[in-house]
């Protein structure tokens, strides 16, 4: 069995106009919420050992701060560019090309709407929008990522920052 744990990543800053998309750092909400989020996850019976994450420095922190939580160390962290402005198709590829030997249980750190539409294109899932630090486990009942088809996976479980409160 392999398990995807998605995870948008934490809120981010609009502050400055001057910064590329990809450098905005996360906001005060989102550095409340990426630790509250991390610890929910690491509560969980079942966590990711290694992280796949976009590039983007808010993905980046987002994962990080999971990382420190799961008492993963940073060199678990990986980017991978194809996640940052990911459609469907492009995630599916991402999730479909892990490595085989790497981990079953991998946590992809990403963005919208990408991550919405991935989420919703599993057997039975409708969700309009994940929100920022929104986290869902999903289980596949194969031997390999590459063999993964996502209307035959499980949603586990869909939390949240709300939620939390």
């Amino acid at each position: 069995m392999k398990t995807l744990f998605l995870l948008r990543h934490a809120k981010s800053s609009w502050d400055d106009a001057s910064l590329r998309d990809r450098d905005r750092p996360l906001n005060p909400r989102g550095m409340n919420d990426a630790p509250r989020m991390a610890q929910w996850l690491a509560q969980q019976t079942v966590q990711p050992n290694c992280i796949v994450a976009s590039p983007a420095v808010r993905t980046m922190t987002t994962a990080h701060v999971m990382a420190e939580a799961l008492g993963l160390s940073p060199e678990t962290v990986n980017t991978d560019e194809r996640i940052y402005d990911a459609t469907l198709d492009d995630l599916v590829e991402v999730v479909q090309g892990f490595e085989p030997l790497v981990s079953d249980r991998i946590l992809l750190v990403g963005h919208n709407p990408g991550l919405t539409a991935l989420l919703n294109r599993i057997d039975h899932v409708t969700i309009d929008n994940v929100p920022t630090c929104g986290l869902a486990i999903v289980q596949f009942m194969t031997k390999t990522w590459e063999a993964i088809a996502m209307p035959s996976a499980t949603l586990v479980s869909f939390q949240y920052p709300k939620q939390l409160d």
